[in-house]
């Protein structure tokens, strides 16, 4: 039989476990930050691809600012874009997304508690878990044994079974 603790004592072991829960929100000011920085990278973003669709018309101060911003060096003053910047540029754009991602991943990750995956994904927020829609598919929805989470005691419940059942399966087939 379990002996009941007394209200004291109890509720002096809860506050530290609320209290390191609590802290949490001394981030919010480095996540808003991200956003802040997250927001910069969007402006970058339009503004390369701004000059870069204004060079490839032609207009030469586009394509001055394009060879300043990705620091290329020529013998002679490009009045054209050519292949190399045109490059530098794409990938500079591809550098800012993939910047801006990690970016996304990071915020989402740290202000979204995993308790609050199932709700968002039933609200229909299915981005976070996977492209398509909440219909079922590969990975399932979250806690329904099929996303592949670790189970109880460091194991994947839904994979041991599968694994076991194709073990028994190849084990009762008829040899050819």
């Amino acid at each position: 039989m379990k002996t009941p603790t007394p209200p004291a004592q109890e509720s002096a072991f809860s506050a530290v476990p609320r209290f390191i829960f609590w802290s949490r929100w001394l981030q919010m000011p480095l996540y808003l930050g991200l956003i802040a920085a997250q927001a910069v990278y969007v402006f970058h973003f339009g503004l390369e691809l701004y000059h870069l669709i204004g060079a490839a018309f032609g207009n030469q101060a586009d394509v001055d600012a394009l060879v300043k911003s990705i620091g290329y060096v020529s013998s002679e003053k490009l009045t054209a874009l050519n292949e190399t910047v045109i490059m530098l540029v794409v990938l500079a754009l591809i550098d800012v997304v993939m910047i801006s991602n990690l970016l996304i991943m990071v915020i989402v990750g740290g202000v979204i508690p995993y308790k609050d995956y199932e709700f968002l994904y039933k609200a229909g927020a299915v981005g976070i878990f996977r492209c398509g829609s909440n219909g079922g598919g590969a990975r399932g929805a979250p806690g329904d044994g099929a996303d592949g989470g670790v189970g109880a005691g460091g194991r994947q419940p839904d994979r041991d079974r599968r694994a076991r059942r194709r073990v028994g399966e190849a084990r009762t087939a008829p040899r050819a």
